[in-house]
């Protein structure tokens, strides 16, 4: 499997972990957020992109959790609550 990466610069990483504060459990007025994200996406587009190969496990277990997360990659699901 193919998938895109990205290199982060210092002012991408520090956009994303001010978003992720700013929005963790406190209302933010919808105005500000789409200027922060606007600019979010701006950077991303700009940044050097390169390919990798993402490695497809071989056991069956883990190719069920692999295609788990990539169907819902918000899950929150800990060792023991995989337990195939």
């Amino acid at each position: 499997m193919i998938i895109k990466a990205f290199s982060a610069t210092p002012f991408l990483r520090e956009l994303v972990l001010y978003i992720n504060e700013l929005t963790a459990g406190v209302a933010i007025e919808k105005d500000e957020i789409t200027k922060l994200l606007a600019v979010l996406i701006d950077q991303i587009s700009r940044s050097s992109h390169y390919e990798m190969t993402l490695l497809l496990p071989n056991d069956r277990r883990l190719m069920l959790i692999f295609e788990a997360l990539m169907a819902n990659p918000q899950l929150n699901t800990n060792l023991a609550g995989w337990g195939i």
